[in-house]
């Protein structure tokens, strides 16, 4: 007796609620979105703030523009708006990628959780780290912070002429807040009057990346056993939405995760319309 549309339907309904159910495809959507949170949200961010830093410290005109006093500072101000922005949009997004990996990791054990104690405890002796968490309560509960820019030029006019410029923020301004956490405030008293943005927020950003790229590639390696199941499952589903035999659509998936992967073009899966 052949099966009516109905019948695959709820065959197809079935299959996938055993797919969204199973523990191996909710780690998978969990790395899925905790990847997001690294690329999409802190990584993108880090860029964003950083370019930001490194024209102001490369870019000749653009030094001057922050520092000069005799036109109205409309670059400057443009500059300071856009930087404020970006550094609010860092720490904000410093904040989640922390939350969210403590949400990943809550209730865990095993090897992947004592590695990554382990890691986190090496982490937090960074003081970049605590400043930068610090800074973001700083942002959300006092104010945003004025900038400064330094500038000095060695060897002027001649062709060995260097410069360098930075971003900065005055420690004495930072410190009348008194909620900054101990090693935060040890850290700016180790400075002498300015924080320099630009190496803090690059090194910041690598210790953040490190560890979590780090973490969210062993739970997707730990999982990919389990995923197998997951992944029959997906071929069962195809071949009742297809139509097909369970051959036919483990090789029409596997295209479709070719592609999705960029293995393959759009004209090699569906051939040249020409």
């Amino acid at each position: 007796m052949s099966q009516t549309p109905s019948d695959r339907k709820q065959q197809r309904l079935e299959v996938e609620r055993r797919i969204s159910e199973h523990p191996a495809y909710q780690e998978y959507r969990l790395g899925l979105a905790f990847q997001r949170s690294i690329n999409a949200v802190f990584v993108q961010n880090w860029r964003e703030l950083l370019s930001l830093l490194e024209q102001a410290s490369t870019d000749p005109k653009l030094a001057l523009e922050l520092i000069q006093n005799v036109r109205p500072p409309v670059v400057r101000d443009k500059f300071q708006a856009v930087t404020t922005q970006r550094l609010h949009n860092y720490v904000a997004g410093t904040m989640t990628l922390v939350e969210h990996s403590r949400r990943i990791m809550r209730g865990r054990a095993g090897q992947i959780a004592d590695d990554f104690a382990k890691r986190k405890i090496a982490l937090l002796r960074n003081p970049e780290v605590a400043f930068i968490q610090d800074l973001r309560n700083f942002l959300l509960h006092r104010a945003l912070p004025f900038f400064a820019h330094s500038l000095s030029l060695d060897k002027l006019n001649t062709p060995e002429q260097t410069m360098t410029s930075e971003v900065e923020l005055n420690v004495a301004e930072l410190l009348e807040w008194d909620k900054w956490s101990s090693q935060s405030r040890q850290y700016l008293q180790s400075l002498d009057e300015v924080v320099v943005l630009r190496p803090l927020i690059r090194r910041h950003g690598q210790l953040v990346v490190g560890i979590n790229g780090w973490l969210h590639d062993e739970l997707g390696h730990a999982n990919e056993e389990a995923l197998t199941e997951v992944n029959r499952l997906v071929v069962e589903r195809n071949a009742l939405v297809m139509g097909s035999d369970i051959a036919t659509a483990e090789e029409q998936t596997k295209k479709w995760s070719d592609l999705r992967d960029g293995n393959i073009t759009p004209q090699e899966m569906f051939g040249s319309s020409t």
